[in-house]
């Protein structure tokens, strides 16, 4: 899985990225406050992930993707 990483600053949210592994992503961030967010494939609907009604269903369908990935 890739990673991105959101840092929030006084002018905005930057995000960078991408890191192959979470540990490069936790070493890049070290020190800093920020968020190391999961850049998941696309292969599920924006819509259906919103739609979900419960973070239950929600994990589900995200194991799935990981599943046939």
């Amino acid at each position: 899985m890739r990673y991105l990483i959101e840092l929030d600053t006084i002018a905005g949210t930057i995000t960078l990225g991408t890191f192959d592994t979470i540990e490069a992503a936790r070493k890049y961030l070290a020190g800093t406050r920020g968020r190391i967010c999961p850049l998941w494939p696309p292969v599920i609907a924006a819509a259906d992930l919103i739609e979900s009604y419960s973070a239950n269903d929600l994990d589900k369908k995200l194991e799935n993707i990981l599943d046939s990935a």
